[in-house]
């Protein structure tokens, strides 16, 4: 059995498919899907935000004084916590969702809980069990809330 990855990125652009481990990544860096999907099975942290470019699958995202973005699906095994913004352009499957300001999905939204302190905005389907927010919550599909 191999030990553990851990792998760091502090800066810039970087084409991946997979990181047996956890992820360390730096202000405003930027992931590129090589394939269609980056895989983590670790935990990815991040501090200053970060940016995706394809599908994201992971165990969970601490994203500290920054906002994520992916333009794909997100899908967490746990939680994400992002102290600024979430935004996804796909579908976003997790445990929990906490951001600091706001949460925008463009797709389906499947989760036990969802949290914002100002705003959530999901365009596709909801399936929660709660979700709250400091304003708004605006869902403009079909929702199923606990």
């Amino acid at each position: 059995m191999s030990p553990k990855e851990k792998m760091e990125i502090l800066k810039g652009t970087k084409k991946l498919s997979q990181v047996s481990g956890d992820l360390q990544l730096g202000k405003r860096v930027t992931l590129v899907a090589e394939k269609d999907t980056i895989v983590v099975t670790g935990r990815i942290r991040n501090k200053g935000g970060f940016k995706v470019k394809g599908n994201l699958k992971a165990k969970n995202i601490y994203c500290d004084q920054g906002s994520l973005t992916v333009q794909g699906d997100l899908e967490l095994e746990d939680e994400l916590e992002v102290d600024k913004k979430l935004h996804v352009s796909g579908s976003l499957q997790a445990t929990e969702v906490k951001a600091g300001n706001s949460i925008n999905i463009k797709g389906d939204a499947t989760c036990e809980e969802l949290s914002a302190g100002n705003s959530i905005k999901i365009t596709g389907k909801t399936t929660v069990e709660r979700i709250s927010a400091g304003r708004l919550i605006k869902l403009e599909n079909d929702h199923k809330a606990g």
